[in-house]
């Protein structure tokens, strides 16, 4: 809420600045695999930190991309460096830890290192931290290649498609007394409640000017822009079973 870091273990986890916005979008790639919509047993079973280090090892299409981004990761999100990282591996079970003082491998605590269960704390912090929207919610695949195919053909037929970043960062520029500057030093999750709000904002003070003007009545009352109303994912292409009953009747 307050952009201080979050102390994790024996670092820290820091917000990301716009300015580091696309470097984030390349670190978040290794935090956003669905693993357990993977069908393999073997992977499902897997603690996502020993999912991603198996690609690392492993796969070798993807081995580069996964490291890039994990180590990425790390660098704009705790402020590590490649070389503070040192993975091992402990009954099966893959783990690393961060040097933070430099010290030679073999002085390390092990106390200081991060396992599968840490990482996942972790992989939740960074993601919430940064994306205001992100949602963890478990959606059976079939259902959701459902959902993510109706949002689409929605998007399509209303011919809607969000602003890229750089009109985002005008629009708030024009909207706001932030300059160009400021906006850089912006963290990623202020910036995107900043635009969500000043929308609503916006909103609001068209459908109340109307309502006073007595031109324009509305079936229910205008929600103040300060209210949360925050929908679920996907909630505008879901349709409950009494709506469709009444259109059908």
């Amino acid at each position: 809420t307050l952009n201080k870091p979050i102390p994790f273990k024996n670092f820290f986890v820091y917000p990301v600045l716009m300015e580091d916005y696309y470097n984030f979008q390349i670190a978040s790639y290794c935090l956003l695999l669905e693993k357990n919509k993977i069908p393999d047993p073997k992977i499902i079973s897997m603690t996502y930190l020993d999912f991603l280090y198996s690609i690392m090892r492993d796969d070798a299409e993807m081995s580069d991309v996964i490291k890039v981004s994990f180590f990425e990761l790390f660098r704009i999100c705790c402020h590590i460096e490649p070389q503070q990282l040192f993975f091992s591996t402990v009954n099966n079970k893959v783990q690393f830890v961060v040097n933070i003082d430099n010290l030679p491998k073999e002085e390390l605590d092990i106390k200081l290192a991060v396992n599968g269960s840490d990482f996942n704390e972790l992989k939740t912090i960074i993601l919430k931290q940064n994306i205001p929207t992100y949602d963890d919610t478990y959606i059976d695949p079939k259902v959701e290649k459902a959902l993510k195919e109706a949002q689409e053909f929605k998007n399509r037929r209303n011919n809607k498609k969000m602003f890229g970043l750089e009109k985002q960062i005008i629009s708030v520029m024009i909207s706001t007394p932030l300059t160009e500057e400021q906006i850089h030093k912006t963290t990623i999750r202020k910036f995107s409640m900043i635009l969500e709000i000043v929308d609503k904002k916006l909103h609001y003070q068209i459908y109340k000017t109307g309502e006073m003007s007595g031109m324009v009545k509305f079936k229910e009352e205008i929600n103040h822009w300060m209210i949360d109303d925050k929908k679920e994912k996907y909630a505008d292409v879901i349709v409950d079973y009494d709506e469709i009953a009444k259109k059908i009747i």
